[in-house]
């Protein structure tokens, strides 16, 4: 027996409404692969993991979460305590001296830990990480989950982030992302984007910033197609590294429109989950391309797809939007989708 969850909407343009008659939707585009559309399927004995580690081992593992949590909280505010910063939440300058010392020695340790504690027992790596001068800034794609953000933290190697705002104001995590120096978006804000992109090409030039890590897709998939890069990424003209962390075997660690809270209860439900790594050569950009970000983004996103050997989308963020106001206008009418 398998139990199925999916949640998407059409695909085709139209749908059916509680008489079985076609509706208009005003979402989607046709013919080609949903990257938000997500479905886990759960046999017997998956059922079975899932039940008996909410009973004995859901609770250790809370635990051990809140204790490194605990210590990453006091490890990050120390680091991060007194540094001046922009009214955008941007550091006025890189973290250095004992502040990046502490950060390097501790904090990899502790994301590791904490995977550990998640039952990712073995990181396999492909590749290596350029230096900063071979590639300051870092490409991540597909960004699937909050993991994403999590399994780089075990890397030797110091780099700084590109978030969303929303993120600072979080209490626990606006403190833990603050010791990586982030630069903070607000992805509906116009001013907030160009403020950003101003940010990515000032340290970009700056040899004291570490490289820039960038989920250049700027939202959640489902993995199926590669949605179109953010020029600002590759707005000052730089190489760029793309990097690919991989879930194989770990479906439930990908999330797109399925509520994050039901899918991290089932990562901490899983006792083995999987990931792993890939550093790709980097990419150095012709001529052409550092005169025009949109090119040289699109260029990046065709050699990732090719190697990940998946399609290139047209859906963007605002697609999320579209998509999730479907959603919600279909579960007020009909109730939450099957």
């Amino acid at each position: 027996m398998t139990t199925r969850l999916r949640q998407s909407a059409n695909n085709n343009n139209n749908k059916h409404d509680s008489g079985g008659n076609h509706v208009e939707e005003d979402w989607g585009h046709p013919g080609e692969i949903n990257p938000f559309e997500q479905e886990l399927e759960f046999d017997l004995l998956r059922r079975v993991e899932v039940a008996l580690c909410a009973v004995f081992l859901l609770p250790i593992r809370v635990f051990l979460t809140a204790v490194i949590l605990a210590l990453g909280l006091v490890i990050c505010h120390v680091a991060s305590f007194g540094l001046p910063t922009t009214p955008q939440g941007h550091y006025v300058k890189p973290i250095l001296g004992w502040r990046r010392k502490l950060y390097d020695s501790t904090i990899p340790i502790l994301a590791r830990l904490w995977l550990y504690v998640l039952g990712f027992w073995y990181i396999p790596y492909k590749g290596h990480m350029a230096s900063r001068d071979e590639a300051p800034i870092l490409v991540m794609a597909p960004h699937s989950s909050f993991l994403d953000g999590l399994v780089p933290l075990i890397l030797p190697y110091t780099y700084s982030a590109v978030t969303r705002f929303e993120n600072r104001q979080v209490p626990l995590l606006g403190v833990l992302v603050n010791v990586v120096a982030p630069i903070f978006i607000r992805r509906s804000q116009k001013e907030s984007r160009e403020v950003a992109q101003r940010e990515i090409v000032k340290r970009t030039g700056e040899k004291d910033w570490p490289p820039i890590m960038i989920f250049v897709e700027g939202t959640c998939t489902n993995r199926k197609a590669l949605l179109p890069f953010k020029a600002g990424a590759f707005a000052p003209g730089a190489p760029v590294q793309p990097i690919i962390i991989r879930y194989d075997g770990s479906p439930h660690c990908i999330w797109s429109l399925l509520n994050p809270l039901y899918l991290i209860f089932l990562v901490y439900c899983t006792f083995t989950n999987h990931t792993s790594i890939e550093f790709l050569d980097p990419i150095i950009p012709t001529d052409e391309e550092k005169e025009d970000a949109r090119l040289y983004s699109e260029n990046v996103r065709r050699k990732m797809a090719e190697y990940l050997n998946i399609p290139l989308s047209t859906y963007g963020y605002r697609d999320v939007i579209k998509m999730q106001q479907c959603l919600q206008e279909r579960s007020q009418r009909h109730g939450s989708p099957k």
